[in-house]
């Protein structure tokens, strides 16, 4: 029986992994979402299925101007109490959208190690520009440091 389990367990991981490359090639085989996809990929926390569900819950990221108008959107704002002079910020709002937001803070628990590239990193790095390296290990850095 318990060997059973184990088989299907492998089998299950076998379909997973199986599904997640089948998904990675049909993003990549579009012009249009590609880039951002690859780009995605650089952060640490994003692999193939965090960033094509942010690809797919939010869309269109230039409808977003700034990054808090994107916060906003996926509910990761911190709510607010403020009267007169006194302001006091709480826990996120939780407004907007579920599925992207749960996605964000998943891929941001990952800020809490160690902010070095580690050998999948580096392959998930490979063709992109320097300039988007250069944004991805800043962004590393600095979650790493408030965490």
């Amino acid at each position: 029986m318990l060997e059973d389990y184990f088989q299907e367990v492998a089998r299950i991981g076998e379909r997973l992994a199986h599904l997640t490359r089948r998904l990675e090639h049909y993003i990549l085989a579009s012009e249009q979402d590609a880039p951002l996809f690859r780009a995605m990929q650089a952060l640490r926390g994003v692999s193939v299925i965090v960033a094509a569900t942010i690809l797919v819950e939010i869309g269109d990221m230039a409808r977003f101007p700034t990054a808090a108008k994107l916060m906003s959107y996926l509910g990761l704002t911190p709510s607010e109490h403020s009267s007169g002079a006194s302001v006091q910020r709480g826990a996120i709002t939780k407004a907007g959208n579920p599925h992207g937001r749960r996605v964000c803070v998943e891929a941001a628990w990952s800020s809490r190690l160690d902010p070095k590239l580690s050998l999948t990193m580096k392959r998930r790095c490979e063709g992109l520009s320097p300039g988007v390296i250069a944004i991805a290990d800043k962004a590393r850095r600095r979650q790493h440091k408030r965490f």
